[in-house]
């Protein structure tokens, strides 16, 4: 920016900071309302001095510009009509991008509005909301906004019984964030609401940190997808998720977790609403970390939680699981799911277990199991071997014959729809034959087992399982 300086003879002995506040290209002005007025598509209004008592500025809808904060601080004045509250420092229509290239520029007001067709941009800088117990937010989003880094803070803290709370993002419209730090001071509400749509997918480079006092991340209605970063509470819930919110559709949020840090004061997610019921809104779980439970109110759907995937510090209710996985406690005290084996009824029920005595130096079992249909890649069964408690082997014998009947070394004819194999729709039968050495008859405890699981493997290579059975090993020795 320009500036006055006091000359000698010809040399310069004293200079004088500019008597304006913004510059563009060189020229200072008086206002930021009269910067922006001056700028052309593309422009930078850089701040050269501090900003106190501002009124909001407004930028046009056929504005396209950049705000410097440039280590300065604008602050809003306390309303004409309302001493309890600030202005909002900016109100946006148009396309604007705002960052702090110095470094400590600070925004201090209600906080800066992104209205109607407002695309607004946030690289750096800091902003606070400071009204204290009766709403605002840091930056109240209802067009379309991107967060690639700054610092978010509502700075009041007030109590659980105010009627409002400031927020550091108010999300009704559009908004991704790849970068940034979100303090929520409130005890009202959390660091980040959203009813509309957000994504939070933290750059290479950069973190995400969500913590608030009353809550870390709210999604009240429409749809959240988090990709990473971290979110906390010290009173409440690292992310909650209700029906809250006056949306596109205040009956459902969806809320997508593929990955982050999750914490809380008792639990990491919490889904449900004090004020409506049902709540159906829902949690689709694929990854993450989660060192505090998840929980679902009694007025929530069921399937709100649907867990297939990320790790856990507690185990992970068999209700939250999705459908075709179950909780599996790990070695290192984690937790976390895995994908079951589709279960269906095209193989039978039961297995025949056939003792055919010693063949050729070997204790024989003969296995039977049925089917449904020849349009399958493959039949076979999974094994599974235990001695003194431990796995000590474990095979895949698979095959593509099966067989219209099968008969024993007793001159016993077996069929598919035997009542013994329970197989009503089965029109197959598949064997196999598992064989222990003589030799190797007093290696096995006295209650090893062999554990078996018939499948059928379609087409598609989807491998199909119906029933598991453990086989004393004993019932090849006779006993």
């Amino acid at each position: 920016g320009t500036s006055a300086e006091v000359t000698v003879n010809g040399e310069k002995v004293l200079s004088l900071p500019s008597a304006g506040v913004a510059s563009v290209d060189g020229v200072d002005y008086p206002t930021l309302s009269e910067a922006i007025a001056a700028a052309t598509a593309g422009d930078t209004i850089t701040l050269v001095n501090d900003i106190i008592g501002i009124s909001p500025v407004t930028i046009p809808a056929e504005k396209n510009i950049t705000i410097d904060l440039c280590g300065h601080t604008i602050e809003a004045a306390v309303r004409a009509d309302n001493a309890a509250k600030h202005y909002y420092a900016i109100d946006n229509y148009g396309t604007l991008v705002l960052d702090d290239t110095v470094g400590g520029g600070t925004v201090r007001a209600r906080g800066i509005e992104n209205l109607e067709s407002g695309v607004m941009t946030i690289n750096g800088g800091t902003y606070q909301s400071i009204d204290e117990g009766n709403g605002g937010a840091a930056v109240w989003n209802e067009a379309t906004l991107t967060i690639n880094g700054g610092t978010f803070v509502s700075a009041y803290r007030g109590s659980s019984s105010d009627q409002y709370g400031a927020g550091c993002l108010n999300n009704s419209g559009t908004a991704l964030i790849t970068g940034g730090t979100f303090t929520g001071n409130s005890a009202r509400t959390y660091a980040i609401i959203s009813t509309g749509s957000i994504e939070i997918t933290p750059a290479e480079g950069k973190e995400v940190t969500v913590w608030g006092v009353h809550g870390g991340f709210a999604a009240d209605a429409g749809t959240a997808v988090i990709n990473g970063g971290s979110y906390d509470s010290e009173e409440y819930y690292g992310v909650y998720v209700s029906n809250d919110g006056m949306g596109g559709d205040p009956a459902v949020a969806a809320v997508t977790i593929n990955g982050g840090n999750f914490k809380g004061h008792a639990y990491s997610v919490w889904i449900g609403s004090d004020s409506n019921d049902p709540v159906n809104s829902t949690i689709a779980i694929t990854g993450g970390t989660f060192e505090k439970p998840l929980n679902a109110q009694n007025n929530t759907r069921e399937g709100a939680i649907a867990v297939s995937g990320g790790t856990f510090s507690v185990a992970v209710p068999a209700e939250f699981c999705a459908t075709g996985f179950a909780p599996v406690a790990n070695e290192d005290g984690t937790y976390t799911v895995e994908e079951k084996a589709p279960e269906f009824d095209g193989l039978s029920l039961n297995m025949l277990v056939i003792r055919r005595g010693v063949v050729n130096g070997y204790y024989e079992l003969a296995i039977l199991s049925g089917i449904d249909t020849l349009n399958y890649a493959e039949v076979g069964f999974d094994v599974e071997v235990y001695n003194n408690g431990a796995l000590i082997s474990s095979g895949n014998y698979n095959t593509k014959t099966v067989y219209r009947s099968v008969t024993d070394g007793a001159g016993k004819t077996w069929y598919p729809n035997d009542e013994q194999l329970n197989a009503a729709n089965c029109n197959y039968l598949f064997a196999n034959v598992m064989k222990i050495a003589e030799t190797n008859k007093d290696a096995f405890s006295s209650d090893a087992y062999v554990k078996v699981t018939p499948y059928a493997k379609a087409l598609d290579g989807t491998k199909l399982t119906r029933s598991t059975f453990e086989i004393p090993v004993s019932i090849f020795f006779g006993a």
